[in-house]
């Protein structure tokens, strides 16, 4: 599915969904910026020449669960996420344009948190330690059917 020519695919996303995804906003709003990715410090390799890698980023569970429902709930859809960046990039500087989103301009900057996830550790979190994830929720609960 193409959510730039066809829209966003409402069957996949339900009221159940809206209310599962929402019901994070007071974890988000309570979770202090620090504890969103603590990441592991660098060890030395025995010889002292290197360092040791860390496996990746070690999210709150909030955070992973969060990701789970969006993914579970139908919030991350397919569409050709890369080409529409640098429109997420808009609404990641200016924040209050995320006010007035629409649910497919939503559901489109979640996909594209998601999927730069995969490409670079700890995208998703950086997302929520400044705020943009909140913000998301807080339109989608606005935007929520009744």
């Amino acid at each position: 599915m193409n959510l730039a020519s066809k829209g966003w695919n409402q069957a996949l996303i339900t009221k159940a969904g809206f209310e599962r995804v929402t019901s994070f906003i007071p974890r988000l709003e309570s979770l202090p910026a620090e504890e969103v990715v603590p990441w592991p410090e660098l060890q030395k390799t025995p010889d002292g020449r290197g360092i040791v890698l860390p496996p990746g980023p070690d999210y709150h569970p909030d955070v992973i669960a969060l990701m789970d429902a969006l993914n579970e709930c139908g919030f991350v859809q397919s569409f050709d996420w890369p080409a529409w960046k640098p429109e997420a990039e808009k609404f990641i500087s200016t924040p209050q344009l995320v006010r007035g989103a629409d649910i497919e301009t939503c559901i489109k900057l979640i996909t594209t948190h998601i999927r730069a996830e995969r490409f670079s550790d700890g995208h998703f979190a950086e997302m929520v330690r400044v705020g943009h994830i909140l913000e998301i929720l807080r339109r989608l609960a606005q935007l929520e059917p009744r």
